[in-house]
């Protein structure tokens, strides 16, 4: 899983969305976040193992993050669509490869700190 991105239909709560989205993606202006929803476009992009130093020092789990925007997305009544490397998928699909590869990090954190003592 590299990409994970969402389309949210077009029913006209986008306000509400907006609020929800600009507080995971600050970077995204209200009028982009608006476009993207009316044009049925990819409103979010998100890279759930792109790596920030910053995030980690903050103890910030930014796929938790994520994972609750589209929690507090489909609250509100936004009909969500997750796509996982361009194909269409579910949240329950993306919440099982999320445990996966959190699984295979901790086992790669372990193995390289056997090796290293």
């Amino acid at each position: 899983m590299d990409i994970v991105q969402l389309k949210i239909q077009n029913n006209g709560h986008t306000a509400k969305y907006i609020k929800i989205i600009r507080k995971f993606d600050d970077l995204l202006s209200v009028s982009e976040i608006k476009q993207r929803i009316e044009n049925n476009e990819f409103v979010i992009t998100f890279y759930p193992y792109h790596y920030d130093v910053s995030d980690e020092l903050q103890g910030v789990d930014r796929k938790i993050i994520f994972r609750d925007m589209i929690n507090d997305l489909s609250a509100v009544g936004a009909n969500v669509s997750i796509y996982i490397d361009g194909e269409l998928s579910s949240a329950e699909i993306l919440d099982k490869q999320m445990k996966i590869m959190s699984e295979i990090m901790k086992d790669v954190e372990t193995d390289i700190d056997r090796e290293t003592v």
